[in-house]
C-alpha cells in the first residue's frame, strides 16, 4: 500500500462558497449549473439534494453562506489514507470546524470565511504549500474576501472596541492600505453627521447614550468619528490577526509592506487622478455597520490590481522575505467604510433595529449623501490602535500617494 505524502499541497479558491439543502427531489436549479471557474459540487441522496458552489442566491432558504474552498493539489492516490484527517485533526485543534468533500481525483475542504486566513496559517505551520487561485485560474499569492456580515438577525459586541474606548495605548499591530483617509470634512462631515442620527434613531435611546451614573459603562452601539472613517484599499496584516510579533518581525512587516507599495506606484497602471464615490447602500451586519461605496472611476480596481501585483512580484523574486505576511495579505471585493461597532449586545430587538434602517435609513441615502465623494490619496498606514483611530503623524502613516 502507498503512502500518502507528509506534506500536501492546497490551493485557496478566490470564489465565496455557499452550502444549500433542497428536498431530495428538486429539479436542479439553473444558478447551480452556471459555469464556475473554481468548483461547484451537486450531491442528491434520498434526503436531500446538496450544492456547494459561488453562485447561490441571497436569501435561499436552508443554505449557509460565506465560505472558503481549499483544494488538495491532485490527483490522490485512492490507496493514501488519513488525507483529510492530517488536515482535520490540526485545525480542530485550532477550533476551525471544516465541511469536507471528495471527487475522483482529489479533496475539498470549505472553512468559514470569518476563519479562512486562521486555517492557512494552521497549515501552514504543519508544513503544507498554501497557493491561491485568481479568478482567471492564474495561482496568485494574495486572497479575495467578499463581503461576510450581511444583514445581522443578531448583534454581536466587539472586545477591540471596548478596548479602544479604554485608550490603550499601542493595543495591537497592523498595516493596511487606505483610501481617503483622513476624510475631507468637507465634502461629507455634514452628511455622516445626519446619516449617523438617521441611525441611532433606529436603536432605543439606551443603546446609544453614555449613562450619567456609570461613565465606565460605554453605550452598546459605537459610532466611528469622523476622523477614523476610510475605505481599506488593501489589508497587509490585520490587527486582530493573533501571534505576538518581536519589534525585529514588525519592522521585516512594514518594510515588506513598504517595498510593495512602493513597486505598485510604479506600475503604468497606478491612476493619476482621484477616485470617486457614489454611495450605494448601507448595511447592519452582526459585528458592524458599513457604508457602500461605487467607484465610478475605475481607479481602485487599478489600484488592488498593481498592490497585487507588486506583492506576487516580491513573493517571486524575494520568497525568504515575506512569511510574515505571506498568509494574511488580504484584498477586499467590496469598497466599504465601516461606521459603527458594537460594544454588547444592544437591547433593542434586531428585527426591529433592521426595519427601521431600511425605511429610515437606505431607503433615504441618496438625499443624505447627494454628491459624489473625491479621494485624492491613498496611504499605507499602521494600525497601532484598532480600526483607523490613529494620528495622522509619521509613526503610523508610512506611505502617502497623492491622486492628483
Amino acid at each position: 500500500m502507498s503512502n500518502k505524502p507528509e506534506h500536501l499541497h492546497l490551493i485557496v479558491f478566490s470564489d465565496s462558497f455557499a452550502v444549500c439543502k433542497l428536498p431530495s427531489d428538486a429539479g436542479l436549479p439553473d444558478w447551480a449549473t452556471k459555469p464556475s471557474s473554481s468548483f461547484c459540487s451537486v450531491t442528491r441522496t434520498s434526503d436531500e439534494l446538496s450544492i456547494v458552489c459561488p453562485h447561490v442566491p441571497p436569501g435561499t432558504p436552508d443554505t449557509q453562506y460565506n465560505w472558503t474552498c481549499l483544494k488538495i493539489k491532485g490527483p490522490l492516490d485512492f490507496a493514501w489514507t488519513g488525507i483529510l484527517a492530517s488536515l482535520a485533526a490540526p485545525l480542530s485543534d485550532a477550533g476551525i470546524s471544516i465541511f469536507a468533500l471528495s471527487t475522483y481525483d482529489t479533496d475539498y475542504i470549505l472553512v468559514s470565511e470569518e476563519q479562512a486566513a486562521a486555517a492557512v496559517a494552521v497549515l501552514q505551520q504543519q508544513g503544507h504549500t498554501i497557493t491561491y487561485e485568481s479568478k482567471t485560474n492564474h495561482t496568485i499569492s494574495t486572497t479575495s474576501i467578499r463581503l461576510r456580515d450581511g444583514p445581522a438577525t443578531e448583534f454581536h459586541p466587539d472586545p477591540w472596541v471596548v478596548s479602544l474606548l479604554e485608550n490603550t495605548a499601542d493595543a495591537c499591530f497592523g498595516l493596511v492600505v487606505v483610501a481617503g483617509w483622513p476624510p475631507s470634512r468637507e465634502q461629507w462631515l455634514s452628511s455622516y453627521a445626519q446619516f449617523c442620527a438617521a441611525v441611532q434613531l433606529c436603536f432605543e435611546e439606551v443603546d446609544v447614550t453614555e449613562s450619567f451614573q456609570d461613565k465606565t459603562t460605554f453605550p452598546a452601539v459605537y459610532f466611528y468619528p469622523f476622523a477614523a472613517l476610510h475605505t481599506t484599499v488593501a489589508t497587509i496584516r490585520p490587527f486582530t490577526f493573533e501571534g505576538a510579533l518581536s519589534e525585529p518581525q514588525k519592522d521585516t512587516i512594514i518594510r515588506n509592506a513598504t517595498q510593495i507599495m512602493e513597486r505598485a506606484i510604479r506600475n503604468d497602471s497606478w491612476p493619476k487622478n482621484p477616485l470617486r464615490l457614489e454611495i450605494e447602500s448601507a448595511q447592519l451586519g452582526s459585528k458592524a455597520g458599513i457604508l457602500l461605496w461605487k467607484e465610478t472611476t475605475g481607479g481602485m480596481q487599478l489600484i488592488r490590481n498593481c498592490i497585487e501585483e507588486a506583492f506576487d512580484e516580491l513573493m517571486e523574486e524575494f520568497p525568504e522575505e515575506v512569511p510574515l505576511i505571506k498568509s494574511t495579505f488580504t484584498m477586499p471585493q467590496i469598497i466599504h467604510s465601516t461606521f459603527c461597532r458594537f460594544t454588547r449586545v444592544p437591547r433593542t430587538c434586531c428585527d426591529q433595529v433592521q426595519e427601521r434602517f431600511q425605511r429610515d435609513v437606505v431607503s433615504n441615502l441618496s438625499s443624505m449623501f447627494p454628491s459624489s465623494i473625491a479621494v485624492n490619496s491613498v496611504s499605507l498606514v499602521c494600525e497601532r490602535t484598532p480600526y483607523m483611530h490613529i494620528p495622522n503623524d509619521e509613526r503610523h502613516v508610512l506611505l502617502n500617494v497623492k491622486l492628483e
